[in-house]
C-alpha cells in the first residue's frame, strides 16, 4: 500500500491500494477526492481514465464485468457523452453517446454480422436507419422508431425482389409497390403486413385491378375507370401513382431492368 497524506490528513498525491477480497486502486487524490488518472476494480466494475472530484472527466474506459460490457470514450460526471465505443456480449457499437445512452449517428454490428447504421434515441433506432440482415439476405433502408421500421423505406431481398412503401411496427402498412420480378408488381394498400385495400397487379405487362381485404381478393378485374373512382380523400393522393407505367414505377423504385 502507497498513501500521501498532508498535513490537515488529507490524501493528496498518488497511493496504490488493494484489499483482502481483490479491489484496487491505483491513482491520485486532491484534498482527499479522486483527481487524475486512475485504475479502479472493484470486483463489478473496472475503471480507468481521468477522474476529478471522485468523478470520471475526460477520457475513460469502464468494464462492467457481469454485463459483459464495455465502454470507453469521453465522461463528463461518470456519464458517457459524446462519440465513444461500446462492446457487449454479441455486438459492437461505435458513435454518439449522451447521457449514457446512444444518441444521434451510431453504427451497431453484431457477432451474426447483422449491422445497422443510422440514427439513434435512447438506445433505440429512431430516424432514418440502414439495417442490413444476417448474410445481407435483404436490406432495409428507411425510417425507424422505437427500433421498428416505421414509416417510409424500402426493403430488398438478395434474389432481387423489392418493397418501396410504408412500414408500421416492422410491417408493411399504407402504400406500397412490391417489385417481384421483371415486368412483375403489386401496386397496393397494406394493413399489417397483408394486402388490404386497393391493388394493382402487372405481370407481364397485363393489368389486373383488385380490391383486397386481410390478403384475400374480394374483387378482380375492375374496370380501370370504375377503380380510380374509388379513391377517397384519404387515399386519393396516390391515385396518380397507379396510373404510372412500367418505366415510371422501375424509376421510382430505382431499379435498372
Amino acid at each position: 500500500m502507497v498513501e500521501r497524506y498532508d498535513e490537515n490528513n488529507s490524501k493528496n498525491g498518488f497511493f496504490i491500494q488493494k484489499w483482502k477480497n481483490g479491489k484496487k486502486f491505483v491513482g491520485y487524490f486532491l484534498k482527499n477526492k479522486i483527481n487524475g488518472w486512475v485504475k479502479l476494480d472493484n470486483l463489478e466494475v473496472k475503471i480507468s481514465g481521468e477522474f476529478s472530484n471522485n468523478y470520471l472527466n475526460g477520457y475513460g474506459e469502464v468494464y462492467e464485468i457481469e454485463e459483459h460490457k464495455f465502454n470507453q470514450g469521453y465522461y463528463i460526471n461518470g456519464i458517457l457523452g459524446g462519440n465513444g465505443c461500446e462492446i457487449g456480449p454479441d455486438y459492437i457499437y461505435l458513435g454518439n453517446f449522451i447521457r449514457g445512452e446512444k444518441n444521434g449517428y451510431g453504427k451497431q454490428i453484431w457477432d451474426d454480422m447483422t449491422k445497422y447504421e443510422g440514427e439513434w434515441k435512447d438506445d433505440d433506432f429512431n430516424g432514418f436507419g440502414i439495417y442490413y440482415y444476417k448474410n445481407e439476405e435483404k436490406k432495409y433502408i428507411g425510417e425507424w422508431k422505437n427500433s421498428c421500421k416505421n414509416g417510409f423505406g424500402e426493403m430488398t431481398w438478395s434474389d432481387g425482389k423489392k418493397y418501396v412503401g410504408y412500414f408500421i411496427n416492422n410491417k408493411k402498412d399504407g402504400f406500397g409497390i412490391y417489385y417481384l420480378k421483371k415486368d412483375n408488381f403489386i401496386i397496393n394498400f397494406w394493413k399489417c403486413g397483408k394486402r388490404h385495400g386497393l391493388g394493382k397487379y402487372i405481370k407481364d405487362k397485363n393489368i389486373n385491378y383488385q380490391y383486397w381485404e386481410n390478403d384475400k381478393p374480394i374483387e378482380e378485374n375492375i374496370d380501370e375507370s370504375n377503380f380510380m373512382n374509388r379513391f377517397n380523400n384519404t387515399i386519393i393522393k396516390y391515385r396518380y401513382m397507379f396510373k404510372w407505367n412500367i418505366k415510371e414505377i422501375l424509376k421510382f423504385m430505382d431499379i435498372n431492368e
